[in-house]
């Protein structure tokens, strides 16, 4: 069972500018400041190497792709996915090593705090008017 709905809006194309840019600044706080930290306190450290590597990605989606914001949080360290979800040891042994997960942990620990931050920035939006 789905359930869904439309909102229709009359926003002129100025304050529908200044929402989208609301969310994109909400959404980016969430994502490098808290997010982006925990992930890097959590990960796994050897040589740091996976820790320095944790970006994020948050941008403002064209009309053509619908609107909206894709926030992206990853590891360039080649070796990120192995560390969060395991793998095989090398060899025939089969041998599985347990993940240690440091990415979903963060997403879903800081995640509910995007509604307050969004409601936030747009009461400070709302008082400059």
């Amino acid at each position: 069972m789905a359930y869904g709905g439309e909102v229709r809006t009359n926003f002129n194309r100025a304050a529908l500018g200044d929402i989208n840019d609301t969310v994109l600044e909400s959404i980016t706080e969430i994502f490098e400041a808290d997010i982006k930290g925990d992930a890097q306190e959590l990960s796994p450290v050897d040589t740091g190497t996976n820790r320095r590597s944790i970006a994020t990605d948050v941008q403002q989606l064209g009309a053509e792709k619908g609107g909206g914001v894709l926030a992206e949080l990853y590891t360039q360290s080649g070796y990120g996915g192995y560390l969060e979800l395991g793998h095989r040891v090398r060899g025939d042994s089969g041998e599985m090593v347990e993940g240690t997960p440091y990415l979903y942990p963060a997403f879903i620990k800081n995640i509910p705090m995007l509604f307050p931050t969004l409601q936030h920035n747009f009461t400070i939006k709302v008082a400059r008017l």
